[in-house]
């Protein structure tokens, strides 16, 4: 994985995600507004404030569609977008964004999930307190919902390859190199970016 895609992900885990940032909220019909915005992860909805001493606002999939947080000179584009296999939209932050293949991710820490109890108590001692997790999701350009492609914690080499093999069947180099273990699940920013400079007919 590229270094600046790596500090890119490590500056603005999930696990930040319970304080506010300054935002930029973009709405259905096209309006937006400015203030300060929190995501609780646990229902992808966007709580947000005018700034710190004004009444909360709660908003989802159904009346928004895209969210900038920034924090210090970095913006983090996040979307919501139809999953394949799920009822309700997701909140994604967008990684990579392309005419042929983008890719988004919904990146948390086990130590934020733990604190929700979301873990039991045996699993927090297997679990690395400190470890942060990538969630894959990509989305071809003729596509209307997002397809998994791969987790960083539970995602094994040999089910990698299987998922290149189903959502890139298209592009039979990047289907060898991942045989041949030249690509690996840290790898995902990079296979996607191989994707679009050798194996679509549209380039970015």
């Amino acid at each position: 994985m590229k270094k600046s895609i790596l500090l890119f992900f490590l500056v603005f885990s999930l696990k930040s995600y319970c304080q506010y940032f300054e935002a930029e909220l973009y709405f259905i019909n096209g309006t937006n507004k400015t203030g300060i915005t929190r995501i609780n992860i646990l229902n992808d909805k966007v709580i947000f404030k005018k700034n710190k001493n004004t009444k909360k606002e709660k908003y989802n999939h159904k009346n928004s569609s895209k969210l900038i947080l920034k924090k210090d000179s970095i913006s983090h584009n996040f979307q919501y977008k139809k999953i394949l296999g799920r009822r309700s939209q997701k909140l994604l932050e967008s990684i990579i964004e392309s005419s042929n293949l983008s890719l988004f991710a919904v990146i948390t820490e086990s130590i934020y999930l733990n604190n929700y109890g979301l873990f039991s108590a045996l699993a927090s001692t297997i679990v690395d307190a400190d470890k942060i997790d990538y969630k894959y999701y990509i989305l071809k350009n003729r596509d209307v919902k997002a397809v998994f492609f791969g987790n960083i914690e539970l995602t094994s080499k040999k089910r990698l390859r299987e998922i290149v093999k189903k959502q890139l069947k298209d592009c039979q180099s990047l289907v060898e190199k991942t045989e041949n273990k030249e690509f690996k699940v840290k790898d995902i920013p990079d296979i996607i970016h191989y994707y679009n400079s050798n194996c679509s007919q549209i380039k970015s």
